[in-house]
């Protein structure tokens, strides 16, 4: 039986859900460059295997059907972003306004359909800040290790992304020492992971 002397010789520490940072690359109303966004908590994007049942004699068996991608959700620290170089909009504007705006760009406020800015991709990674290359919207998600390497775990690169609710801020006059914060829903085509 192991003792908590051998638990303890054989943990490293594990990996902290603390330790990471989103980066996002030529997105639109947001900058043109590569700009941190203050993201407070996400997770991972989520993927599953939908099945579909084959009747044979009286039995039903599954058999793996598509993947499918399930909307990535990010809660953003709402921050002024200042020189993103996005001639698109005001760079003195809020984060919330910034995904309003991009919201707004693919389907306005005043229709009811319409698709007019969409071509995107986000990366998600896990580890290091290794370049990527690419054309479109990229999105980084860099989980450090706890170590001073700060090595990659996993890596994700998400495609096509386009955000498909934008959440509101909640203000509250009894609140004096908090930031605002929201929720973003993104929409992908599909993930590469390495």
């Amino acid at each position: 039986m192991a003792s908590i002397t051998d638990f303890l010789g054989g943990f490293r520490g594990g990996t902290r859900v603390n330790r990471f940072k989103i980066n996002a690359q030529n997105c639109p109303y947001l900058g043109t460059g590569d700009i941190e966004i203050h993201i407070r908590a996400t997770s991972f994007p989520e993927m599953d295997i939908l099945p579909f049942p084959v009747n044979y004699k009286g039995k039903t068996i599954n058999i793996p059907a598509v993947r499918n991608f399930v909307p990535w959700i990010v809660t953003v620290m709402d921050d002024v972003r200042v020189g993103a170089g996005d001639a698109s909009s005001n760079p003195e504007e809020n984060l919330h306004k910034k995904f309003m705006d991009w919201s707004d760009s693919i389907v306005d406020t005043g229709e009811t359909y319409g698709v007019r800015r969409l071509g995107s991709a986000i990366k998600v990674g896990q580890g290091d800040d290794a370049a990527f290359s690419g054309n479109g919207n990229i999105w980084t998600i860099t989980h450090l290790d706890h170590l001073p390497t700060e090595t990659a775990l996993k890596t994700f690169k998400m495609y096509n992304c386009w955000p498909i609710q934008v959440g509101p801020i909640q203000l509250d006059m009894n609140e004096n020492a908090r930031i605002s914060m929201f929720n973003v829903t993104l929409a992908y085509s599909h993930i590469e992971d390495s």
